[in-house]
């Protein structure tokens, strides 16, 4: 059952080419600073009783000496791997090859569970470029179709086969990946629209999932932004959000919680025992950089939806996760030891359960050891017996929390001094209390934010945008702030000795009972300032507009 609906209108259209955007469209326009994102973030991972579903090898059940093999008991199996992907069923136009699929789709329902299929890839007859994609995949198979009808067709033909026997769908998988997919984020939106309205007509309670992304790379969550933005470019849609849930794929990089130097300490501040961390390696560490990969991802979400955006109230399935799987790059992966492997698996489902995410597949069951991936899930194995019944367990990673660089995060202040925030949204966040002592702000956007007693000395705030900022009691001692944008601040009480304010837009800016001891004025506009009882000692104001200064 899913906990978030979207309602939904279902029609037959289908589209005979993928349309250009229009080029003065533009997304949803919304200010997403640190306080938004905490709501946001708060908003999208609801708990949940999350699913705990598997990826299996395309042997198990299969080859031959198998047939009698199962996985564990999952509600759902991912059938991807398998030759069963668009290329696969329909070889050339209107030909469709139903043999594998029929007997895929029947293993699972043997198996007591229901299927995912993953819809792509693309046949190279179909591709606009037959040679875009990875040879392990076929050619072309990352391309966009030259013809949007042979993508209608194609899922067309699956729906009307298998009905409700398909109880979800993956538009794509990794999507982010040129890999998998070589074109634009808003034709595979586009192709998202027409394969929901399709899949809806012929099988209603379906679960259409959104492209998959990897969440351990960057573009995971670019290409995300991108797909929203796309969304919001699509016309002639009935369905508002052409998709049920999204889809991520968590690994976190190949070399997650280990200790380069060989070394690996537990640290009982964050609660971790001793055996928590042995032979340079934590289990903890590594689940904490999945949780992190996650948040960053929910937070492009965010800032690309918005914080009331009706996105962050679809679920999350994440249908790929493991650990060890090498990469980015040419990171080396890492083999998790038995007594590890079950550790990681309980973090998992736990940090799951905290992040929001409805429905983890496990990647995955296999009839012999995979080396690609570090966990192993195989017959007899403790993983493979006890997934179902294992005790959830929370990493210590903190999952509401705005991540605003690798060293600073947002949960009602911040404590960075020294800090790197130039050109940073931070408007209409609540700051107050925040150590920000010799940060650099430049260009930062305060706008509306709450720094009361917040400890500014020696930041560079140069051309900062402070408008209708409140800073009551703050420190803003040595700082750099020229040239800032302060319109109508409320300042009271606050420490300005020594603050460089050249050039300045202070208009309107209450300053009653501040410390303005040697701060330097020269060019600024204070027009209607408020500077009762301020200590102006050693004030330079050359050169300054001071019209209509005003004391009350």
């Amino acid at each position: 059952m899913l906990r978030r609906l979207v309602a939904v209108v279902a029609s037959g259209l289908v589209a005979a080419s993928l349309g250009v955007p229009p080029a003065n469209a533009a997304p949803p326009d919304e200010e997403i600073g640190p306080q938004l994102l905490l709501e946001g973030l708060q908003r999208f991972q609801q708990n949940v009783n999350t699913q705990r579903s598997l990826s299996v090898a395309p042997q198990v059940g299969w080859d031959a000496g198998l047939e009698d093999l199962k996985p564990p008991s999952a509600p759902w199996y991912r059938l991807w791997d398998k030759k069963v992907a668009w290329r696969d069923i329909n070889p050339s136009p209107g030909v469709f090859d139903w043999s594998e699929l029929d007997r895929r789709i029947e293993l699972v329902e043997s198996w007591g569970g229901r299927p995912l299929l993953v819809l792509g890839l693309t046949p190279q007859w179909a591709a606009l470029d037959p040679e875009a994609g990875d040879p392990r995949w076929g050619a072309g198979s990352a391309s966009v179709p030259g013809d949007i009808r042979a993508w209608s067709a194609y899922v067309l033909a699956v729906a009307n086969r298998y009905g409700d026997r398909i109880g979800a769908y993956e538009i794509w998988n990794e999507a982010n990946l040129k890999t998998f997919w070589n074109a634009s984020a808003y034709e595979l939106a586009e192709m998202t629209g027409i394969a929901y309205e399709i899949i809806k007509t012929h099988s209603p309670n379906a679960v259409v999932l959104a492209p998959s992304v990897t969440t351990r790379l960057s573009s995971g969550a670019r290409f995300t932004a991108d797909f929203i933005k796309g969304l919001s470019l699509l016309e002639d849609r009935q369905a508002a959000i052409p998709f049920d849930a999204w889809t991520i794929h968590s690994y976190p990089a190949g070399n997650a919680g280990v200790s380069f130097d060989g070394t690996c300490k537990a640290d009982p501040v964050a609660g971790e025992e001793p055996d928590d961390c042995v032979d340079g390696v934590s289990p903890k560490l590594a689940a904490q950089q999945r949780a992190k990969d996650i948040r960053l991802w929910q937070q492009a979400v965010v800032e690309a939806g918005g914080a009331q955006s009706p996105l962050l109230d679809l679920p999350i399935w994440d249908t790929e996760v493991n650990y060890g799987l090498p990469g980015p790059g040419i990171i080396p992966g890492v083999s998790w030891r038995q007594g590890w492997d079950e550790l990681l698996l309980s973090y998992t489902i736990g940090d799951s359960i905290s992040l929001g995410i409805d429905n983890l597949f496990w990647y995955q069951f296999t009839a012999e050891p995979f080396d690609l991936i570090g966990v192993q899930m195989t017959p007899g194995s403790r993983t493979a017996a006890t997934y179902s019944s294992l005790t959830p367990l929370r990493s210590g990673a903190l999952f509401e929390l705005p991540i605003l660089t690798d060293d600073c995060g947002y949960v009602f202040s911040l404590n960075c001094p020294g800090v790197d925030l130039k050109n940073r949204n931070l408007n209409g966040s609540d700051l107050r209390a925040s150590n920000l002592t010799g940060a650099d702000l430049y260009r930062a956007n305060f706008f509306g934010s709450n720094l009361g007693k917040a400890d500014l000395r020696g930041a560079r705030l140069f051309e900062a945008n402070l408008t209708k900022t409140a800073a009551l009691q703050a420190d803003f001692s040595g700082s750099n702030m020229r040239r800032v944008k302060a319109r109508n601040a409320d300042w009271r009480d606050a420490n300005f000795s020594r603050v460089n304010f050249r050039g300045a837009d202070l208009r309107g800016v209450n300053f009653q009972g501040a410390n303005l001891n040697d701060a330097n004025f020269r060019g600024a506009d204070l027009t209607g300032a408020n500077i009762c009882n301020t200590d102006i000692r050693g004030t330079n104001l050359q050169g300054a507009k001071t019209t209509n200064l005003r004391c009350g």
